[in-house]
């Protein structure tokens, strides 16, 4: 299963879309700031349980900062601290949004539908091709 790859053996957009696709399902809850229930890069519940949205889990824990919350996926150090989690991996910040996005803005029990239909939009090389 994917999700159980580091991050540096991703190399290809599609293996980035199939990590956070396990991710999100398997979390199946939103990585939301509890007070404001503003979506979250990450997220801990009062139980302890650390949440991470679709962008989130591709952040190593060493190059993460709070300091990112709050900013788009195509912020540079939002950027910067992906691609030094990821190191084989040309960040495509298009597909990262609209991962955002359905983490963002859809309820968790839509999120396999979303993303069963995002899954189209990859070539035969496994790239994204921007929907639309």
């Amino acid at each position: 299963m994917i999700a159980n790859k580091n991050l540096n053996e991703l190399k290809t957009d599609y293996d980035v879309f199939q990590y956070v696709k396990a991710h999100l399902l398997n979390q199946n809850e939103r990585s939301l700031d509890p007070w404001s229930l503003q979506c979250q890069y990450r997220s801990q519940k009062e139980d302890g349980k650390v949440l991470m949205c679709a962008v989130g889990c591709l952040i190593d824990e060493d190059l993460y900062s709070e300091k990112i919350e709050n900013l788009s996926a195509s912020n540079q150090d939002v950027m910067r601290a992906i691609s030094g989690s990821i190191i084989n991996w040309k960040v495509n910040d298009d597909m990262l949004n609209e991962l955002q996005h359905i983490h963002d803005e859809y309820e968790h029990d839509e999120w396999g539908l979303k993303l069963d239909y995002f899954e189209s939009y990859f070539n035969e090389d496994n790239e994204y091709i921007q929907a639309g």
